[in-house]
């Protein structure tokens, strides 16, 4: 028996999982294969699809379903097939609503293997806009083979994003309204949400998954973090996550995964003692 049996963790990739420059450190990947070869499974918790995560192919391969598109979708990525899936009809009283009033000007429709945008003009487009970004609004609604998994609305500041999530929230609460990272809200099913696919994902393992780990650094994780039976907020995360949480790690920066991993092989969850570093990385190998 490996000393992680029955320990499922859920990691969330950006910000979390990866550091700044959106990178997995070397550190971490190794930490993600001992948790591994002890007996625990791993897997992440993603707003991302398929098609963004193969970067990590190499260093790890995760040992359970991933859970993507803000858990409306579970995948299998060694095999290439959706496990399970929720989605949405088009939620057209919400975005004429949120067109209509300006409230944003940059929207994105995530399906399973791509997306659609739509700027209100040229000079709201990004860097990262691709060639299927359109200025005509009706390009979001065309008919499509894969239904509607999630939506995102891009803003020039947090203060932006903050407050349009919440009109959007009370005026339309049939649909979850979050704030994924500092510029960005996105909406989802109300089956949707990192939670929702936690405890699928949970419910499809039985007696493998016996205690969850969770780890996340916005408020679109903060759902997974209350599925959890330890959630964990790094240490640049949202105020509003690391309130969620039942323990602060270091940041993303500072090589979070191996710190959580530490933390559970020492079978110490003191508040503060993760964040002092009390072990070294050498430590994940002692018996």
């Amino acid at each position: 028996m490996g000393i992680f049996d029955g320990y499922l963790f859920c990691a969330d990739c950006d910000g979390t999982m990866t550091d700044s420059k959106g990178l997995l450190a070397k550190e971490d990947a190794e930490a993600i294969r001992f948790f591994q070869k002890e007996g625990g499974l791993f897997t992440y918790a993603t707003g991302r699809f398929p098609k963004h995560i193969d970067k990590f192919t190499g260093l790890f391969q995760p040992n359970a379903y991933q859970i993507m598109g803000n858990g409306t979708t579970i995948y299998d990525v060694e095999n290439r097939r959706v496990v399970h899936e929720v989605t949405m009809a088009p939620p057209r009283e919400a975005l004429d609503y949120i067109v209509g009033e300006g409230l944003c000007h940059l929207i994105f429709v995530d399906h399973l293997t791509h997306s659609v945008g739509w700027a209100r003009a040229v000079e709201h487009r990004r860097p990262w806009d691709d060639s299927n970004m359109n200025t005509d609004y009706e390009v979001l609604f065309a008919p499509e083979e894969e239904g509607w998994h999630k939506i995102n609305f891009c803003f020039e500041t947090p203060e932006e994003n903050v407050r349009v999530c919440r009109l959007m929230q009370e005026r339309f609460p049939q649909y979850q309204f979050v704030c994924s990272w500092p510029c960005g809200m996105e909406l989802l099913p109300m089956e949707g949400g990192k939670g929702n696919g936690v405890r699928y994902l949970r419910e499809l393992l039985g007696d493998k998954a016996k205690t969850v780990v969770c780890a996340g650094d916005y408020e679109n994780d903060i759902s997974m973090l209350e599925a959890a039976d330890i959630g964990y907020a790094v240490a640049n995360a949202s105020e509003l996550t690391k309130a969620a949480a039942d323990r602060i790690t270091v940041s993303n920066d500072e090589h979070a995964i191996a710190a959580i991993i530490r933390d559970l092989r020492r079978g110490d969850l003191r508040r503060g003692d993760l964040a002092r570093g009390d072990l070294s990385h050498g430590d994940l190998h002692r018996g």
